[in-house]
């Protein structure tokens, strides 16, 4: 199946480049030669030379990227499908001293990565087509590696615990994609049938529903050997599923499950006016659009001036991305949390549930289903345990400090609707023995379909947001 990204994003995604900039032509981004109204493919250009200058980028002679430097990737770029020309130049010089000229026919709806590769005096264009296919299994991201480290011999690509996951990769070579379990993941590189490590990427973030190309860049005889990894959503962008707007934004809802402390209100970065707000204890803000990237919140009591922060919190999150800000307590202050939400489809009946600990007490719980399902087990104050698909309907919680079955609180019912995930959050009502539950539910992909979400053309594949540089720890060379 051919992934086509979701037709109603394109006009959306001029994206701010990573490390380099995206200048629109005349006339804003529809001015790139299109053979067809409507008819357009996205294109994400990198700079994967590793002894090679920053460079611009020219899509038919006009410039779209300026001062690429390595490893750097933009975002997607929506270009009218067909024929084109793609010319890369040093930069802040000119067309006539382009280092490479391709020529390359787009797919209507179709997802690819030019890439600049190999030495300075044997640079290549490559051209890779990205699979943004929905990923119908939830907890699954699809990932694949691709080899672009020059002069470097056959690799083989292996997980944390050993696992060989692609072998025998040549330059300029990409393993088939595979699905890969969505959870902090070590991968290393090492020379096929070799035990020595070249290099090793820690805890790779990955997240359910998206597509991940990590790429094996630098070069092995100065030991700058690395990864590089870029990813794409296979699921409609968040704005579309949960009514946010610009859909292509970060939708951020904040939960307030301080109980002890007033309402609060939500600043963004140096901004003097709230985004969110007042929102009270026991309450769950509306999702708003935030821009990509890194940005700071400040959490502000209300009848206090915006400089009065009791709270702040860092949020990095790619455009299409959502999350949950959750306000815990923390003895006479509070501290925030961020939960990245699981928009992926749910199969048919059933709902997505997982549990956070928001209680004044420190003990870590366990949450326990009337079947005996675990929901949690030795969940600590502050964290939110692995969501699980449950069937739809009443289902009875019980919660306990963990480790202690003699001490269980009165058990507490939710009703759960099919399609949709719920955040349950453990909190303690001033006056009330025991926990109580806050109940946040938010559409899924599942949900949007039924309630006719537009979705890509021809096969029903996926969209497309513009995806961000994940961020990786440093590499780790071997010897």
């Amino acid at each position: 199946m051919e992934g086509r990204f979701w037709s109603r994003t394109v006009s959306c995604l001029i994206a701010g480049v990573v490390l380099a900039s995206v200048v629109a032509p005349a006339g804003g981004p529809r001015a790139l030669a299109q053979t067809d109204a409507g008819q357009q493919a996205l294109v994400r250009f990198l700079h994967l030379a590793p002894d090679s200058p920053p460079v611009d980028i020219y899509v038919d002679g006009q410039m779209v990227v300026r001062g690429a430097e390595f490893p750097s990737a933009t975002g997607f770029l929506p270009i009218g499908a067909g024929e084109h020309r793609f010319q890369i130049a040093p930069g802040n010089s000119t067309l006539e001293g382009a280092l490479i000229d391709i020529e390359q026919d787009l797919d209507d709806g179709l997802v690819y990565e030019i890439a600049a590769i190999g030495l300075l005096n044997d640079l290549e264009g490559a051209v890779f087509e990205v699979d943004v296919s929905e990923i119908v299994t939830p907890g699954v991201a699809r990932l694949r590696v691709v080899h672009v480290a020059p002069h470097a011999g056959s690799l083989d690509i292996a997980n944390g615990g050993g696992e060989t996951l692609f072998e025998d990769l040549e330059f300029p070579e990409a393993g088939g994609y595979r699905d890969i379990s969505a959870s902090p993941t070590d991968i290393v590189v090492r020379p096929t049938e070799e035990a020595t490590e070249l290099a090793r990427i820690a805890a790779l973030p990955i997240q359910p529903g998206w597509t991940y190309d990590l790429f094996v860049v630098g070069q092995r005889q100065n030991d700058t050997l690395q990864f590089f990894a870029v990813k794409a959503p296979t699921v409609a962008p968040c704005g579309a599923i949960l009514g946010v707007e610009p859909i292509d934004a970060v939708c951020a809802g904040v939960v307030h499950a301080a109980m002890g402390l007033g309402p609060v209100w939500v600043f963004l970065d140096e901004g003097e006016v709230a985004i969110a707000g007042p929102i009270a204890p026991g309450e769950a803000g509306p999702m708003v659009a935030l821009p990509a990237g890194e940005h700071r919140l400040r959490f502000v009591p209300d009848g206090a001036g915006s400089g009065d922060a009791i709270a702040e919190t860092a949020v990095d999150a790619a455009a299409g991305e959502a999350v949950w800000i959750i306000v815990v307590p923390d003895g006479e202050a509070v501290e925030v949390r961020t939960v990245t939400v699981d928009l992926g489809s749910l199969p048919e009946g059933q709902a997505r549930v997982r549990i956070s600990h928001a209680l004044d007490e420190g003990d870590p719980i366990d949450a326990v289903l009337d079947d005996s399902t675990l929901l949690a087990d030795g969940l600590d104050k502050g964290a939110t345990s692995e969501a699980v698909d449950l069937p739809a309907g009443r289902v009875t919680l019980a919660l306990r400090v963990s480790g202690d079955e003699a001490i269980v609180w009165p058990q507490i019912e939710v009703d759960l609707e099919p399609g949709l995930a719920y955040e349950l959050i453990a909190v303690s009502r001033p006056g009330r023995p025991g926990p109580d539950l806050l109940v946040v539910s938010h559409r899924t992909i599942s949900m949007a379909g039924r309630e006719g979400i537009e979705r890509g053309g021809g096969d029903g594949a996926t969209p497309a947001a513009s995806p961000q540089i994940v961020p990786t720890p440093s590499p780790t060379a071997g010897t």
